[in-house]
């Protein structure tokens, strides 16, 4: 998981002071507690409206939820912590799966920050994300 907002670059715990950080759980709830952030507990539906509003100020997720949410459309800065370990199952077409070279070592996770980072996101111009890690 990482940490992804629409106020500044994070580079030490320190920085994410009094942010606004959607939560869910009291997992989350506490690690954001610990770090100084001011966490909110938010159900998934209503988060891009949340940033785009300004009512939270980023939230905690994996590359391919940021990606496939269009959170990258709202909050601009991607932190990466790998603090947690989420298991997802992905799915594609058969034709999709059949290009995959054999040996390939890439995870979806990467992928979908390779394509956030290099512009190949429409919405996304590569000039507007910022990387930084924790």
């Amino acid at each position: 998981m990482q940490f992804a907002n629409n106020k500044r670059e994070l580079h030490t715990p320190t920085d994410m002071k009094n942010l606004k950080m959607r939560t869910y759980g009291d997992l989350q709830m506490s690690l954001m507690r610990s770090l100084g952030a001011d966490p909110t507990q938010l159900s998934w539906s209503e988060l891009y409206s949340a940033l785009q509003t300004g009512a939270v100020d980023g939230n905690m997720n994996g590359y391919q939820t940021l990606y496939s949410g269009s959170l990258h459309e709202v909050q601009p800065y991607i932190t990466e912590v790998n603090v947690t370990l989420a298991l997802y199952d992905f799915l594609c077409k058969q034709g999709i799966l059949g290009k995959i070279k054999p040996g390939y070592t890439g995870t979806p996770s990467r992928n979908a920050l390779q394509r956030l980072l290099s512009g190949d996101v429409t919405t996304c111009p590569r000039q507007r994300l910022k990387l930084s890690r924790l």
